[in-house]
């Protein structure tokens, strides 16, 4: 009689037990990873480039939601001058690669990074059918800070300012006095190798 009603006291707990957990609602989910919303690529347009003539852009791949590489160029191509002038105006170029660290929304938040870059410029004459060549070449290293903003149209505006490292080499063939500058110009770089780098640029988000 006391088996019995053992048994019966256990069947009674078991299905109590069973329909607790079944009324009882599940640990809610999480929610799912928005990383596949976020957009991962951008591509910026320099202004304070542009009012020189000087075409400069990058792209930016994000690696993670904060990290991210940065691709960056800058050219101005040579425009023959006036039929008055036999002056060529300068040529540039520069290309650079970066890392970039967004402190909290991806694509729209303050960051730091680092980049390297290399440019070249020159500038050729002609006088008397003689060609002169002033040339400056340049490799730098910085650090950088910046902020960007990001709209939900996609467009997005970007600052940075950065200083660093930089080797930069002088020459002309001008003539003995741009020679000399040159030199002057060599030893003050030596003597003073900092590089400063910016960004001041609108662009696209994707």
């Amino acid at each position: 009689m006391y088996l019995k009603k053992l048994t019966l006291f256990l069947t009674c707990c078991f299905l109590h037990v069973s329909l607790y957990a079944q009324e009882t609602p599940s640990t809610p989910s999480q929610p799912p990873n928005t990383d596949q919303r976020i957009p991962y690529n951008s591509i910026n347009v320099g202004i304070i480039s542009a009012l020189l003539n000087i075409v400069s852009f990058n792209y930016m791949r994000l690696l993670t939601s904060q990290q991210a590489l940065l691709i960056e160029g800058e050219f101005k191509s040579p425009v023959k001058g006036s039929l008055d002038s036999s002056d060529e105006p300068s040529k540039r170029f520069g290309i650079g690669i970066g890392y970039r660290h967004f402190f909290k929304k991806p694509q729209d938040s303050a960051f730091w990074g680092v980049h390297a870059n290399y440019l070249f410029a020159t500038n050729i004459s002609i006088n008397d059918k003689l060609s002169y060549t002033d040339h400056v070449d340049q490799y730098s290293l910085t650090l950088n800070i910046g902020r960007r903003w990001c709209w939900n149209t996609g467009f997005n505006f970007t600052i940075r300012f950065g200083l660093g490292y930089a080797k930069t080499i002088f020459s002309s063939n001008r003539d003995v006095k741009a020679s000399e500058d040159a030199f002057r110009l060599n030893q003050f770089a030596n003597d003073y190798p900092i590089a400063a780098d910016g960004e001041l640029s609108l662009g696209i988000v994707f």
